[in-house]
């Protein structure tokens, strides 16, 4: 759980440094990082689910515990590599993260290529590297030597053990949700002051991403109080001009 957000927490000043901000002072960085750990704290909870049912599930069946988490944790951290990646690209053109926007333009992968520079794909690549590498490097040699846990033998101790575990799933889900007050985490928990570019730096991209994704609704049939050959001919008039 930590390391996720250590990971989360090494992203907001490599965003920064990928899309500078006029002005900006190491305080800001440090203000970026703390406001940040609003909407971390709570992602990073999602991923940890998983590796709590695999430590449960090796209490009674004997498995390679390390390599199976090694292999979750490589995948879920090259997505959300990929992802941040992505979205450090597009937040130079589009000024906003990464959100359901992206669906729009995969409709017509195709032609998204083609708007797409050799600029971008080396920021891309150049990004993920940077990030990807070394975040890898660190869970080698931290989380995944922690994975060497010894199973337990007798009933009571696999029991206590696992009882002990589950306990920790209660708590998780206090955690994603952002605590056990009435308001969900959401975006605007993290903005802290009047300087939209820096309130922008401390959102989590990939929770920006899901909560889009949460929220995506179809507009296409509401707010329609004329048929459309009506509100074609009144919008065509509005544009006329005298002369």
């Amino acid at each position: 759980y930590v390391f996720w957000i250590f990971c989360f927490v090494v992203q907001k000043p490599l965003f920064m440094l990928f899309n500078p901000i006029k002005g900006v002072k190491f305080s800001d960085f440090l203000a970026v990082i703390t406001h940040g750990l609003k909407l971390d704290w709570c992602f990073a909870a999602y991923f940890v689910f998983i590796p709590v049912l695999i430590f449960v599930l090796h209490i009674f069946i004997s498995f390679d515990l390390k390599k199976i988490l090694k292999i979750y944790n490589t995948i879920i951290l090259a997505l959300l590599s990929i992802i941040f990646a992505v979205d450090c690209v597009l937040f130079s053109y589009w000024g906003f993260h990464i959100d359901t926007t992206l669906l729009f333009y995969l409709r017509d992968f195709g032609e998204s290529l083609n708007s797409v520079t050799f600029k971008d794909v080396l920021k891309f690549l150049l990004c993920f590297a940077i990030y990807f590498i070394p975040m890898l490097f660190i869970y080698i040699k931290t989380v995944g030597r922690l994975a060497n846990i010894s199973r337990t033998d007798t009933v009571l101790q696999k029991a206590l053990t696992t009882l002990l575990i589950v306990l920790c799933l209660p708590i998780l889900v206090v955690c994603t949700r952002g605590g056990i007050s009435t308001a969900t985490a959401n975006v605007g928990m993290v903005y802290y002051c009047d300087n939209q570019n820096l309130n922008l730096a401390a959102v989590n991209p990939e929770f920006n991403l899901m909560y889009s994704l949460t929220k995506k609704e179809n507009f296409s049939n509401k707010c329609r109080f004329y048929d459309d050959d009506f509100a074609v001919k009144s919008f065509n008039q509005l544009l006329k001009q005298d002369k």
